[in-house]
């Protein structure tokens, strides 16, 4: 679904944000690997360490915010600046990369690591993937 200016049909960008529930799946040395079940096929979401709650285990169940990044992607001006990805142990922004057969992905680094998010095609349905997405987590209640 998009928006027709003049004779053309411009996708409309999409904005989320789509919260998730992901079960453990495996350890990693600096990421955890997490799985969710879509319609159509899992998504795995390899979460920064540095993310999660400190804890020598880290959960077997989180929630996972996701949506297009909020606020500005470059500095106003002629010679305007890609602005900063935010990255935090509250909330991160991946950047787009490239596009796969399945899914979209966004990348960062911090602290020398490169951290990568392989967003489903199912969850953008029709929309325009944006340039940056957000990522948050939380750790159920009831855990």
């Amino acid at each position: 679904m998009g928006r027709t200016i003049g004779f053309r049909d411009f996708p409309q960008a999409w904005e989320g944000p789509l919260v998730l529930e992901f079960a453990l799946f495996s350890q990693h040395s600096k990421t955890s690997r997490y799985q969710c079940h879509l319609e159509n096929r899992p998504f795995d979401l390899y979460a920064p360490l540095f993310m999660l709650p400190d804890s020598n285990e880290p959960p077997t169940q989180i929630l996972v915010a996701l949506g297009k990044a909020l606020g500005p992607i470059q500095t106003i001006g002629f010679r305007g600046e890609a602005r900063p990805l935010t990255i935090s142990p509250k909330i991160c922004e991946f950047a787009f990369e490239s596009l796969k057969v399945n899914s979209v992905r966004y990348c960062h680094y911090y602290e020398g690591q490169r951290y990568c998010l392989y967003i489903p095609n199912e969850v953008f349905a029709d929309e325009r993937h944006p340039p940056r997405v957000f990522l948050q987590i939380a750790v159920p209640q009831d855990l």
